[in-house]
């Protein structure tokens, strides 16, 4: 592993311009930068600057292209707010895919080496009651990713079980679609079956690490993408500052060592004071990965 995968999402970086928030990562040091194909997004700190790539100018795209390249890889969380992906409606699951392919292009366009989409739960169904669906949209997906050399990671979060989560990675089948693990995304996962009430105790922090350690285990050389961030231990919120949470990032270092992992460790934070929280979060990760 190398500092120079560590890259923040300019998610933590918010009510900042795009520009703005571009600036500021690469001021902070950091070597790659993952961006938001999507804008008018909000989270717990305020405005998140991002893009759409469809209604930008030519001069506009031009632009971005060119404030980029002071990074050495880029990545790009494609939209999911609002898109149904897996919708009753024919009609709506067709746009959606339609948003994240211009998504895609966009990454393409910047040279993006991932593109990162989410699953989504259907209202009323469990996911194996609508698998070839998701099978089907996502082969359709990646192949679009793979024509423009780009790849295509889904999120963790949902499905929410490691079987089904890590099943979709491989029953997909496309060589250039895996997983973006999110650290912080396995508290509704059924298998640490744990109880709000047991938050904060040592017992409820193993099962969601063991959670996380052995989803990305079972994936190994399909985990394309990582967001990092910490979970508090009290109520088991996430995105907060990296090294104040249950995360075990020792051994989270020590199994991407093993399955030699060599792409990128993306922060995603909403803290008051953004710069403080993603200085101090990446020379923790430095350290520990310099260890």
């Amino acid at each position: 592993m190398d500092a120079r995968q560590v890259c923040t999402n300019t998610a933590s970086l918010p009510n900042h311009s795009l520009g703005d928030a571009i600036h500021r990562a690469k001021e902070l040091g950091f070597h790659a930068i993952e961006l938001l194909a999507f804008d008018g997004a909000r989270h717990s700190q305020g405005q998140l600057a991002g893009f759409w790539f469809n209604r930008m100018t030519e001069a506009e795209r031009d632009n971005l292209f060119r404030i980029t390249r002071v990074f050495d890889r880029i990545a790009v969380h494609l939209p999911f707010f609002e898109l149904p992906l897996f919708s009753y409606d024919p009609e709506m699951r067709a746009f959606c895919r339609q948003q994240l392919k211009i998504g895609i292009d966009g990454c393409a366009f910047l040279g993006a080496t991932v593109g990162v989409v989410h699953a989504a739960a259907r209202a009323g169904m469990a996911c194996r009651d609508f698998w070839p669906l998701m099978l089907d949209t996502f082969r359709e997906l990646a192949d679009h990713a793979g024509e423009r050399n780009v790849l295509l990671g889904v999120e963790t979060g949902y499905p929410n079980t490691i079987r089904d989560f890590t099943h979709l990675i491989f029953d997909v089948d496309r060589t250039n679609f895996g997983a973006a693990i999110d650290v912080g995304h396995f508290r509704g996962y059924q298998d640490h079956e744990v109880r709000p009430e047991s938050y904060g105790t040592p017992d409820a922090a193993e099962k969601y690490n063991d959670c996380l350690i052995e989803t990305i285990e079972i994936l190994g050389d399909r985990n394309v993408h990582f967001h990092l961030h910490d979970v508090r231990a009290e109520d088991w919120r996430d995105h907060r500052m990296v090294g104040t949470g249950i995360v075990d990032y020792p051994r989270l270092f020590d199994t991407l060592r093993k399955i030699g992992y060599r792409d990128l460790l993306s922060f995603e934070l909403e803290e008051p004071n953004a710069i403080d929280a993603l200085k101090q979060s990446k020379a923790f990760v430095e350290r520990r990965i310099q260890n």
